[in-house]
């Protein structure tokens, strides 16, 4: 009897540590309900000189995906997935123990991704076939297989735009279910934007575009070059990609198309569709892309050396009412360069930019920074509105970040032992590219908003579960433990009563 109470004090101390800590919890500080504790997790998935994420997404359940590249065994690279649960445990229902990876060329990779109703993944990237790349996006099964009713029955819809080669960088997705591409096309010596749109079956939409091939193509201009980064649909259909546009001085500005429903030029947006935002003298680009409710577009890049955030009212202009001195532009001046790659909304309003920036030309770290909706540096967030990746690596970046139902901040990318090079620009499709070392993925969670209880998670512990598992044995705890657990970390079944325990997983 004795023994028995000595255990069951030193659970419930236990408890008590534990929620001492979870309510303790900022925004920005690493969700240690994620992940080894440590708030992230790190995969490899074999041996690689090329790893890294370029896209992640909350399935409903929960569930994380993210998506990118490997070369493991081959000159080239190949379609890489990962599912972990909503704790960061590998998923071992989809693919091969929670991996799917697929070579389909000589030199493949998925650099964007979305979920479709029925749960199929679309990945689109890049494939390579005959010495030329080509826009390639496939489509995987809700567990993690490739999906041969997708496109030309192999799994794949690769489309060959014209030139010399094409890349697709991004994807969105329709209400209607189509879904449309952005990237490059190019000959040997100019490249241009290209935006596509797909049936949901993976066949090209001949409704769109202005000659019934569903490709839109920017023309090209000699010795100059365009490229869509990121792109994404208005509530009223409309489509919106970013990215960049270089002269033959070797300037390039910020450039944002958008295209009607039917994907036509939208002559009502910045001039004949086209919006261009020049900052520096050296290279300018948006990377990432996101629309506010009131229609307003932000993008995140970089304005070399600063990472940066602009927001654009709906026809195109500057917000003047956001930014610096009414410029509608906030730089992000780390280290020696920044970039800002995936950008984010909160249910508040509050803007959350994720990236990465070289402190010297042997350390990479990544960085989020979160803004109001105005854009003031939120000092609520992290140290004075920041937080930055410490793996202790030589490198470590975020490319692309999403938020949670629960206001929670998910955040993918890549850590390596040696420094490469993060390459931002077209010279190479691969999103972050470093060899030399231990490469692998790397998924952050993040705190948004202080832990808090809602009082109806409070008075449900109170009115049925008087219990909790904690370390397999029950113990005696407070019902406002249970109900931070319930609605912050865990999936208890509050229907079951003290009869099953969804901490123990």
């Amino acid at each position: 009897m004795k023994e028995n109470f000595m255990k069951r004090s030193i659970l419930f101390c236990l408890t008590l540590l534990i929620y001492s800590s979870l309510i303790s919890l900022s925004p920005g500080d690493l969700d240690p309900s994620f992940g080894s504790g440590n708030g992230y997790v790190s995969i490899s998935l074999g041996s690689s000189t090329i790893e890294g994420a370029s896209d992640v997404l909350v399935q409903p359940d929960r569930k994380i995906v993210i998506c990118g590249l490997t070369d493991i065994g081959l000159s080239g690279g190949q379609f890489a997935a990962i599912r972990y649960l909503h704790n960061g445990d590998l998923d071992s229902s989809f693919g091969t123990a929670g991996r799917f990876t697929y070579a389909k060329g000589t030199d493949d990779g998925a650099l964007g991704m979305v979920r479709q109703s029925n749960g199929g993944l679309l990945l689109t990237g890049y494939v390579k076939e005959g010495g030329i790349y080509k826009v390639a996006t496939m489509r995987l099964t809700s567990s993690g297989q490739l999906d041969t009713t997708f496109g030309n029955s192999s799994g794949f819809a690769i489309t060959d735009v014209g030139g010399v080669e094409s890349t697709a960088w991004d994807i969105a997705l329709q209400a209607n279910g189509k879904f449309i591409v952005s990237g490059y096309w190019s000959t040997a010596t100019d490249y241009s934007m290209v935006i596509i749109r797909y049936n949901s079956d993976g066949s090209l939409d001949t409704s769109f575009g202005e000659d019934g091939t569903g490709i839109v193509k920017l023309p090209i201009v000699a010795g100059n070059g365009s490229d869509a980064y990121s792109v994404t649909v208005q509530s009223d259909g409309k489509i919106v990609a970013v990215g960049f546009y270089g002269d033959p001085d070797g300037d390039s500005a910020i450039q944002l198309v958008r295209l009607t429903t039917t994907g036509r030029l939208d002559t009502g947006f910045g001039t004949n569709g086209i919006k261009r935002t020049a900052i520096t003298s050296g290279y300018d680009a948006a990377y990432g892309v996101t629309i506010q409710s009131d229609n307003k577009i932000l993008v995140a890049g970089v304005a070399e050396p600063a990472a940066l955030v602009i927001r654009y009212n709906a026809d195109g202009s500057e917000d003047t009412n956001f930014g610096t001195n009414g410029t509608g532009i906030m730089l992000i001046e780390l280290g020696t360069d920044a970039y800002g790659r995936g950008i984010a909304i909160q249910a508040d309003d509050k803007i959350v930019i994720g990236g990465f920036y070289f402190q010297s030309l042997s350390q990479v770290y990544g960085f989020i920074r979160r803004y109001t909706s105005s854009g003031s540096v939120d000092t609520t967030f992290g140290t004075q509105g920041t937080v930055i990746t410490a793996l202790n690596v030589a490198y470590e970046a975020i490319t692309n970040l999403i938020m949670q139902p629960d206001g929670k901040i998910i955040a993918a990318g890549g850590s390596a032992s040696s420094v490469v090079g993060a390459v931002v620009g077209t010279s190479n499709r691969r999103p972050i590219t470093r060899n030399g070392g231990t490469v692998n993925y790397v998924t952050w969670r993040y705190i948004g908003e202080p832990v808090e209880v809602p009082a109806s998670e409070l008075a449900a512990a109170r009115l049925n579960v008087p219990k909790i598992c904690l370390a397999t044995s029950w113990v005696d705890k407070a019902a406002d433990f249970y109900a931070l657990l319930r609605d912050k970390y865990y999936d208890f079944d509050s229907t079951s009563g003290s009869a099953t325990c969804g901490c123990c997983v």
